[in-house]
């Protein structure tokens, strides 16, 4: 956890984390990415099927379309 840096804003240009968060984890669940820049910290959001990011037979794969959200927040 970094602590005591600077307040985040959005950067002027687009790099390969920021690509890798957008497209590749959003691809590989078919699912969608939200990034906010707050002041505190970044902050996304990865939304998919429950289908897509649990295992078969598992007790949260609920065999339909049901939908997830796994937020990772660092302040």
């Amino acid at each position: 956890i970094e602590r005591d840096g600077p307040p985040v804003t959005e950067p002027a240009a687009t790099g390969f984390g920021r690509t890798v968060i957008e497209r590749m984890a959003a691809h590989a669940v078919d699912g969608d990415v939200t990034l906010t820049y707050d002041p505190a910290g970044l902050r996304w959001t990865l939304t998919a099927k429950a289908a897509k990011v649990t295992n078969p037979g598992s007790a949260i794969n609920p065999g339909h379309d049901s939908k997830i959200s796994r937020d990772s927040s660092h302040g």
